[in-house]
């Protein structure tokens, strides 16, 4: 038995008032993409801090790169001369750039290569705007003088400056003189032949003092080896004697100098297995 309609109920709430069919079901909702307008909305919805931090990170982008501050404007280079000084700033080539993308390799390259009379230790970069340079100059240990023009040297034989004719009268170096001719001239930062130098510079280190007082010079010849000329007059020739040997050789030129065995113009060849002395210059030959 159907149950009575209430007056609040509407005629099409019951179950025989719904419409049932295909066209019943729930329509599929389409999407419509539309292009979306770039704006500066989107700041305006940001928080106060977010603004307040990019304010910040471009207020110092701009300290850093374009405000000037932070360009190298000076390279500091201690015990050195203003010309090397000099010499230094226009070969590392970084002036004005900013320091922190100075790299200090890049610096130290170039300067070994540009001056190479300088030992360069260490190159740092100090805030705000100074590159320190840590270098030294290369010690000559002695003069090498060839016929066309004398070298000073440092004890790996490298030239570290070169004097052309008329070479000077006095040297503060030990010198030795090289008969051999060479087709061109050295140049700073190459090598001199290094056994005839390091024969040179073992032989006068081992000489006592009072030998060395009486030294003149010291000849090389690509056939006799080092040769000593003394101020009185007479040579000692060595060769190129590199054994245990060579004490005792100094020590023969002693003692024939102490028995005045040596003539005053006469020679001593100590290069042999038998040193011998002779009245004239040719016993090394």
């Amino acid at each position: 038995m159907a149950s009575k309609r209430t007056r609040k109920q509407k005629r099409n709430d019951g179950a025989m008032a719904k419409f049932g069919g295909p066209q019943a079901r729930q329509r599929r909702r389409r999407i419509f993409r539309t292009r979306r307008r770039f704006g500066w909305g989107w700041v305006r919805r940001l928080p106060l801090l977010w603004l307040g931090a990019l304010a910040a990170c471009a207020f110092l982008i701009y300290f850093v790169t374009g405000s000037g501050i932070f360009s190298v404007r000076t390279v500091l280079a201690r015990n050195l001369s203003p010309q090397d000084v000099d010499a230094i700033t226009a070969r590392c080539q970084c002036i004005g750039a900013n320091i922190f993308v100075v790299k200090s390799d890049e610096i130290r390259s170039r300067l070994v290569e540009g001056l190479p009379t300088l030992v360069v230790q260490r190159v740092y970069t100090r805030l705000p705007n100074q590159v320190v340079v840590e270098a030294y100059h290369k010690q000559i240990v002695a003069i090498w003088r060839t016929p066309e023009a004398g070298y000073g040297v440092d004890a790996t034989g490298e030239v570290l400056r070169v004097w052309k004719h008329p070479l000077p009268r006095h040297w503060s170096y030990p010198l030795f003189d090289d008969t051999q001719h060479r087709a061109r001239r050295y140049l700073v930062g190459q090598m001199l032949p290094s056994d005839p130098l390091a024969m040179a510079l073992n032989v006068r280190a081992r000489l006592p003092k009072s030998l060395q007082t009486q030294i003149k010079g010291y000849v090389y010849t690509p056939f006799t080896g080092l040769v000593l000329h003394s101020k009185e007059g007479w040579w000692a020739f060595f060769g190129m004697d590199y054994s245990a040997k060579l004490d005792m050789n100094i020590s023969e030129l002693q003692n024939a100098l102490a028995k005045e065995l040596v003539p005053s113009q006469g020679c001593m060849y100590l290069s042999g297995d038998h040193p011998f002395t002779r009245k004239d210059h040719f016993c090394g030959s």
